[in-house]
């Protein structure tokens, strides 16, 4: 019966409603990709360092003993991670093993 021609809509950051025409609609597409290519290349400006300091927390160290009640707490008898690495080792492996964890979580 009737054909279901659909209407694009790009209200979101142009205020215009619909576009009836073809050429319209393409240029309106030519416009919003060359919008998200200006912000590309501003992010690609950017330094690594420049982008994390933007979204950086400042999150004080923990101490070795908060590393080492949360090892602990660590339930037993689970399958270990994609480390292989079994709970039961680090849980138990003694001061060495964890004091070692805690200087690598320190460096992160």
């Amino acid at each position: 019966m009737f054909d279901y021609i659909p209407f694009p809509s790009f209200t979101h950051t142009t205020g215009m409603t619909h576009f009836l025409d073809k050429q319209e609609v393409l240029d309106r597409w030519k416009q919003y990709f060359a919008d998200l290519m200006k912000m590309d290349k501003k992010i690609a400006n950017q330094t690594q360092e420049e982008r994390f300091k933007e979204n950086e927390i400042e999150i004080e160290q923990p101490t070795y003993k908060e590393v080492s009640d949360i090892i602990m707490k660590l339930k037993e008898n689970k399958a270990p991670g994609t480390d292989n690495i079994p709970v039961e080792l680090i849980k138990y492996g003694g001061y060495i093993l964890k004091h070692r964890m805690y200087k690598l979580i320190l460096l992160i």
